[in-house]
């Protein structure tokens, strides 16, 4: 499927609002994990190594996730990111048909992953 020059323009940005919601929901976690009591044999070391090996954790993701802004990932891209429910049908209401039809197949290909 060739993709128009606004096409482009309206997945990136698509594909950025999804990206922050996942950033969203990362922060939010952290937050939580951070404010959360001390286990058992738990202490604040403990719990600023588990905040560092999820830091890690997402950075890769985040930064594997910056591919999808390239051309020939922004179908996929945007397909993964709806399939994760990152992105939603109303997000993507406003592409044309066939672009929507794209997404949705790419969606359908990654939830079967």
């Amino acid at each position: 499927m060739e993709l128009t020059k606004a096409d482009k323009a309206q997945l990136k940005s698509i594909i950025r609002s999804g990206i922050l919601r996942r950033c969203e929901e990362w922060l939010r976690d952290t937050q939580a994990l951070i404010g959360e009591e001390y286990g058992n044999q738990e202490n604040a070391f403990d719990r600023c190594m588990e905040v560092t090996r999820r830091s890690r954790n997402f950075y890769k993701e985040a930064s594997a996730r910056e591919d999808y802004y390239s051309n020939t990932m922004l179908l996929p891209g945007a397909g993964v990111l709806l399939a994760e429910g990152y992105i939603t049908d109303d997000d993507i209401a406003g592409c044309r048909e066939e672009l929507q039809a794209a997404i949705r197949l790419f969606a359908d290909v990654h939830a079967k992953e």
